[in-house]
């Protein structure tokens, strides 16, 4: 079976846990992070005269998670990260009583190739910092119960190396949480909590001062202008700085920051949820620098890790959210943002889009972010709903605007009545534009995937996404004969079936992903929920017996979203891959988190589909890593990025697995088959608000209860959906 990730080290993990504690408390101190007055009561600089601040992305895909490696600093130029030097085929337990340890090294713009930089034998690295010149420092733990600081240039060569005692340290070395290089080259490291303390060592590691600053917490230390050092509190009763030299005065901070970094000559960065500023604790003076959702930064603040001033530029880290998926490492999003001419950077057009459904699993933000990023010519906006509406409130409202012609440009469609919307003309038609793009050719997209955007013949919806629903079983059934009445047959009604399920859900899983294809036909007005078929399952799923578990089971219920999930079920159930039972045969079911349509009333089609476009470019589809790319090109690379086998566990950087078989070449055109055969269903909370759908819902209540007769039970859901068809 497969083992839980889990970093070697964890003082990286301490450290997160701490700054979630801050975030919290400051959370719910705070309605809202950024001013605590008034705009008058911080003065906002807006001198750009033509410039506007630019932020430019490169992401690095790690092979595994962060948390792996001990610590890790960057530079403009290097990424560092420590962790023990791993030999072959090592075990966790051989790898801890080893005391060989290694400093990697990266290129910022580079694929996740790290070299070693500096090897070492003994002691433990507490800190590692990086200055300008791509110097590296490192603040160890010594096996004799010491500690030192070493430099080491770009070339990886040491320049110095200055030992401590544990009393020089007040007995504090082991604490020592992080720590800044200033300009001028002196190394400053400090403690967390009351009476932190920060150490100051001079350009040679020579130990200078031990400073106490004068806050309730010591939460962390920046460098502002001049080469001054501030401790800082931010979760005292007003955010405080305080020079570390003796007596130094506290400055209030006029905004209420959710984290602070050392901007150097800029002075001290202030990061509040809307936006990064800068701040001069002597004078109390404040500028805006950006806003995180401005047109050319496109940022969630939430994600920062760091931030530091470089050369010409300012450096961030962010650590964006990306994928729960098996076997996929973490990714670190390297940002540089400095002032470009506005003239190359102009306004750009606006594309509305609304998302009804805020599902945690949604990454439409997130999509919406890479798209804004790269493009200068349109800007997509996210419309969040009204304050204090339910999700019903909202799509109700949205599918009354859509009509009226007033809706956003695009839509997330999850959970609306797709059927009755469409059947208005509300969604743009979209063949038009996939036969004029260059960025989506015929082919590019899995067929089944591009069906099932069509709705009533009419190509209206984009999928950029899926996961996959399915079947495993043991026994020999072949996908044809794969019918609702055949799994209620073999499945003995629920006694070999792996899910505990109540009749109602029984017979919605016997529905199939589209009952209204197979029992409805929109453009005639008709229904046939009085047919036999219809009437027969109705009955046959009121035999339905639900059993918490079943000693032998042979049908399974599966979902499937990585290519380690198609081996790992493959493996532990000794199955075949069969499909959910459909009224044609065998059919799986397409999942996703987002749904797009085109308003047909959009002021901006071109827009719009430029940002549907792209979510089927290859850039995109090559960024998707929380489900299955729709791209066949992109979802055969995903594939081999989660597909992990013996041969790469024993790699330097890799998850710790059991030996998973590696997936072949029949088993991708098995997988290709069960996508083949693959139709779209709705699985939010608010699909079951599809009229005919409720009406289903409601009115086989009673009857599998026992309160009313099959033939009572189909006349009235054939009644109820013919009223319902009559009115469209």
């Amino acid at each position: 079976m497969m083992i839980a990730r889990r970093g070697i080290g964890m003082e990286y993990s301490k450290k997160s846990a701490l700054f979630a504690v801050i975030l919290s408390v400051l959370i719910i101190l705070l309605t809202s992070c950024g001013l605590r007055d008034t705009s008058e009561s911080v003065p906002i600089g807006e001198d750009l005269e033509g410039f506007v601040p630019v932020a430019e992305f490169h992401d690095m895909r790690l092979t595994t998670a962060l948390d792996y490696f001990w610590k890790y600093t960057f530079s403009e130029d290097w990424l560092y990260c420590t962790a023990r030097k791993r030999n072959g085929s090592e075990s966790i337990q051989e790898l801890m009583e080893r005391n060989a340890w290694v400093v990697y090294r990266n290129g910022i713009y580079d694929a996740f190739e790290p070299q070693v930089f500096i090897e070492r034998e003994g002691g433990l690295p507490l800190v590692l910092l990086a200055d300008r010149e791509n110097d590296l420092f490192i603040f160890c733990q010594d096996d004799s119960g010491g500690f030192s600081l070493e430099k080491y240039d770009a070339d990886g060569e040491m320049q110095w190396h200055t030992g401590y005692t544990a009393s020089q340290m007040s007995g504090l070395g082991s604490s020592v949480a992080d720590g800044i290089v200033t300009v001028d080259g002196r190394i400053f490291l400090f403690t967390y909590g009351q009476e932190g303390n920060v150490f100051e060592f001079g350009m040679t590691g020579e130990l200078q001062a031990i400073h106490t600053p004068d806050v309730e917490t010591l939460e962390g230390i920046a460098e502002g202008q001049d080469g001054q050092v501030y401790g800082y509190c931010l979760t005292c009763d007003s955010p405080v700085f305080v020079p570390l030299e003796e007596g130094g005065e506290r400055f209030e901070c006029p905004i209420v920051p959710l984290q602070v970094f050392g901007g150097r000559e800029d002075g001290i960065y202030l990061c509040t949820g809307e936006g990064q500023w800068k701040y001069e604790p002597t004078s109390g003076r404040t500028e805006r620098m950006w806003n995180w959702d401005d047109e050319y930064i496109q940022i969630d603040g939430v994600h920062i890790a760091h931030i530091f001033r470089g050369g010409k530029d300012v450096r961030l880290l962010c650590l964006e959210p990306h994928t729960f998926i098996w076997g996929l490492g973490d990714v670190l999003t390297f940002v540089s943002v400095a002032p470009r001419e506005r003239r190359d950077y102009p306004p750009r057009q606006t594309v509305t889009i609304s998302n009804a459904m805020q599902e945690p699993g949604s990454h439409m933000e997130d999509m919406v972010r890479q798209y804004n990023r790269q493009n200068r010519e349109y800007r997509v906006v996210v419309l969040p709903p009204e304050e204090n509406s339910s999700v019903t409130e909202f799509v109700g409202a949205l599918e009354l605007q859509l009509i009226r012609g007033e809706a956003p440009d695009l839509i997330n469609v999850l959970g609306t009545d797709v059927n009755s919307l469409a059947d208005k003309g509300v969604f743009e038609e979209l063949d038009k534009y996939y036969e004029t793009s260059s960025a989506v050719k015929e082919g590019d997209i899995f067929e089944a995937v591009r069906e099932a955007g069509k709705v009533g013949g009419k190509e209206v919806l984009v999928i950029p996404s899926f996961a996959l629903g399915t079947m495993m079983t043991t026994e020999s059934v072949s996908q044809e004969s794969w019918t609702p009445p055949r799994f209620l047959e073999l499945t003995q009604y629920g006694a070999l079936y792996n899910m505990p399920m109540s009749k109602r859900g029984a017979f919605d899983f016997c529905l199939g992903a589209r009952p209204e294809e197979y029992f409805v036909d929109y453009e005639k007005r008709e229904c046939y929920f009085d047919s036999a078929a219809f009437k027969n399952i109705l009955a046959e799923c009121n035999k339905w017996e639900q059993r918490e578990s079943a000693e032998d089971k042979r049908f399974f219920d599966i979902i499937l979203s990585s290519a380690d999930s198609y081996m790992f079920y493959k493996e532990v159930y000794k199955g075949v891959y069969l499909g959910n039972p459909g009224w044609g045969g065998a059919e799986s079911i397409f999942f996703s988190s987002e749904v797009f349509a085109m308003n047909s009333a959009s002021q901006n089609k071109q827009g719009a589909w430029d940002f549907l476009e792209f979510l089927l470019s290859e850039e995109m589809q090559n960024r998707i890593d929380w489900q299955f790319p729709v791209r066949i090109d992109s979802f055969e690379k995903y594939l081999y990025m989660t597909s992990r086998n013996a041969e790469e566990n024993k790699s330097e950087f890799s998850y710790y697995l059991s030996d998973i078989s590696p997936i072949t070449p029949e088993d991708i055109a098995a997988f290709r088959s069960l996508i083949d055969n693959a139709v779209f269903r709705d699985s939010t909370l608010t699909a079951m608000e599809n009229p005919v759908r409720t009406i289903l819902w409601e009115e086989t209540q009673a009857y599998f209860a026992g309160d009313a007769t099959l033939d009572e039970t189909v006349d009235k859901i054939q009644n109820r959906v013919e009223m319902y068809l009559n009115e469209l």
